[in-house]
């Protein structure tokens, strides 16, 4: 039924298409072509004008009969993502060394591709199906965000998405953000007078268990900047930080536990007989919300 050959070479045509979140057009252009020359017709939001991508998230329709199913695959890669080289060695294709591969999520929109090359060449019964090829998935899932929801009649969908054989729920995810203000010094002459806000951040992040934490629970910190100089005590750093679970009670106990050890690890020194304290400023995003699919 499947096609082998046409499946990889579309893989590798989408792989050496490059498609950095919020550059995602030229990849677009290429899998409108496929459903044009399909006969399938679709449509575009306006999804890039919201969040400054120079595409829209694209949607396409395919008759069936029964209840509406949702396909769904991202675009957009991470960085590095322009110029990937593709080599095949043993079966396993790999990027040359220099960029990413792209397979996140590109085998997902080759393997929806080449199923709606499956249904248009063979009389396989089949329900309606809406295809939608989001943008902007790798920096927050922005194009699923801002996806209009009016040009979908389904009610039940798949992301062709992860290494899982199949996912029915997706954590919820708090992004912390902490700034700690110390107090710069020449670090040479009178390193004793500052205040090191990265020293600071380092004992904090050093206090917590980062990874996977449980079974449906993990934390990462992702983002640190601070300094301006090695000869100067760094009086602010900034670091960025996540925590996923799908217990909404684990999620809020471990970020106040991260928040914690930054206040814990923000100590007051005594400086020419005045005691000192840094500043510690903290600010909690959700970043979406847990869903799960009812089994029926």
């Amino acid at each position: 039924m499947i096609n082998k050959d046409r499946l990889l070479n579309t893989f590798l045509d989408l792989v050496r298409t490059g498609s950095e979140s919020l550059d995602e057009r030229e990849v677009l252009e290429k899998i409108k072509t496929i459903l044009n020359n399909l006969g399938i017709p679709y449509k575009e939001d306006t999804a890039g004008e919201e969040i400054g991508s120079n595409a829209n998230n694209l949607i396409a329709y395919v008759d069936g009969e029964g209840d509406p199913i949702l396909l769904n695959a991202h675009v957009d890669t991470v960085k590095p993502g322009k110029g990937v080289e593709p080599v095949i060695h043993d079966n396993v294709i790999r990027s040359k060394g220099n960029t990413i591969l792209g397979a996140d999520d590109k085998a997902g929109v080759a393997a929806i591709l080449e199923v709606l090359h499956v249904l248009k060449e063979q009389p396989i019964p089949h329900p309606p199906l809406n295809i939608v090829f989001t943008i902007a998935e790798e920096i927050g899932l922005y194009g699923a965000k801002s996806l209009d929801y009016s040009l979908i009649n389904a009610k039940l969908g798949y992301a062709v998405d992860g290494t899982y054989p199949l996912v029915v729920g997706a954590p919820s995810q708090n992004t912390i953000t902490v700034k700690i203000r110390g107090k710069a010094a020449h670090a040479g002459s009178a390193p004793e007078e500052g205040i090191n806000a990265i020293v600071i951040a380092s004992k904090a992040i050093d206090s917590f268990n980062w990874g996977r934490i449980d079974f449906e629970t993990t934390a990462n910190v992702g983002v640190i900047k601070g300094g301006r100089a090695t000869n100067i005590v760094p009086d602010e750093v900034e670091v960025r930080m996540e925590v996923r679970s799908h217990n909404e009670r684990k999620l809020e106990f471990y970020t106040n536990k991260i928040l914690e050890a930054f206040w814990a690890a923000a100590k007051g020194k005594q400086i020419k007989g005045t005691w000192c304290y840094p500043q510690v400023k903290d600010k909690v995003h959700r970043s979406y919300t847990a869903s799960r699919r009812t089994r029926r």
